[in-house]
């Protein structure tokens, strides 16, 4: 039985990068016995992009110290990481891998969540150096076809491996439950739109809100929006409301605030009819929320970003607009809702999740990841 030592963030906070590590941790833990070092912030709160604090700069070290006590006391056959994009993330990346000693851990695997890591790696100074160190690394693990395309360049194509990320078993819809949902949503008048993402600018809340303007001067379409995400200051919060005071839209908008609870989180894709992420985040990848709707059978809305197209087909399970473009937004939402078209999206939403990202299937390709197998 081999031994694998994961160092990567478990939750909380319930990130998709986080709520992919647990599962992970406990399928390796099937056939292999695991250990790991948790270097989570701990916190429900999403931080800014680029933004730095002295406390966590400390975690790191201090996660670092705990590596090497492990490793000190037993060998692995494999460790288990996930690199950090930032300037800060590859200096923790450096001192995480330099020291390592091939009698001490057999195997380098780096799990990569991260979809800008190729501008990382191209980074004048630091990608070069990276790219040295990163030469003991025995596999990478990429979420999607465009993330290996992108980095084939600068790593060994015979070490990437794609598995695309699933979903944890307290989010899982049985069929009978998708067809309830969809059966119960045809029999209702206004129409559940849902976005579920940290409350950060560039995950296109604000550009979100906007179109429910455009949407709420059609007198015949009838709509409420749902906001479920944890914001990075109190000040964003109350500059969002006033946002949409000024659109006119207190009616028509609920802001939940972060959902920490999986079975709450559940019972609101339950009543879902669209999920809508006008994403441009520079470090989006695979957004866990557009798997989970479709996985409860929601048509989706989102952006031509990152690996988003790989979820989101065109006309198939929903609609692809270009970020930061309300109008856009608002008619893709319209053509979700209109006349015979959401039930045959809903339905190709649950299909495309099944055939792509259903844990049976991502279990099977991390497995190969994982271990190196063919």
């Amino acid at each position: 039985m081999k031994s694998v030592l994961f160092v990567a963030s478990f939750p909380p906070p319930f990130t998709g990068e986080a709520v992919c590590t647990r599962l992970y941790y406990a399928l390796a833990g099937r056939q292999s016995k695991v250990d790991a070092v948790n270097i989570s912030h701990g916190s429900g709160v999403p931080r800014k992009t680029g933004s730095f604090a002295w406390s966590r700069f400390r975690q790191i070290f201090g996660s670092h110290s705990e590596v090497r006590k492990k490793i000190a006391a037993q060998p692995y056959d494999i460790l288990y990481f996930v690199p950090g994009a930032t300037p800060l993330g590859q200096i923790k990346d450096w001192l995480l891998l330099l020291p390592l000693s091939k009698n001490r851990i057999g195997e380098i695997v780096a799990h990569i969540h991260n979809g800008n890591f190729a501008k990382v790696l191209r980074r004048p100074l630091l990608g070069m150096i990276s790219r040295l160190i990163f030469r003991r690394i025995d596999r990478f693990i990429l979420l999607n076809q465009a993330a290996s395309r992108e980095l084939s360049p600068s790593l060994p194509g015979h070490k990437l491996h794609v598995v695309p990320n699933t979903i944890d078993e307290a989010m899982l819809f049985t069929e009978e439950a998708v067809a309830s949902r969809i059966e119960e949503r045809l029999g209702r008048s206004v129409w559940q739109i849902y976005y579920i993402s940290n409350m950060i600018r560039e995950k296109g809340y604000p550009e979100l809100a906007e179109a429910a303007a455009i949407l709420a001067r059609t007198p015949t379409f009838s709509f409420h929006l749902h906001y479920i995400g944890g914001w990075p200051a109190h000040a964003s919060i109350e500059e969002f409301r006033q946002k949409l005071q000024e659109l006119k839209l207190e009616s028509h908008v609920t802001i939940h605030g972060p959902i920490q609870d999986r079975d709450i989180l559940r019972t609101h894709l339950e009543k879902a009819d669209i999920l809508a992420l006008p994403t441009y985040y520079p470090r989006e990848a695979q957004p866990m929320c557009l798997l989970e709707a479709a996985n409860a059978g929601v048509p989706l809305v989102s952006t031509r970003h990152a690996g988003i197209p790989e979820i989101v087909e065109e006309g198939y399970n929903g609609f692809l607009v270009q970020p930061r473009d309300p109008a856009s937004l608002a008619e893709a939402i319209r053509k979700v809702c209109s006349e015979g078209a959401w039930r045959t999206l809903a339905e190709n939403s649950r299909r495309l999740f099944l055939e792509r990202y259903s844990p049976a299937t991502n279990a099977a390709a991390f497995r190969k990841g994982l271990y190196g197998l063919d």
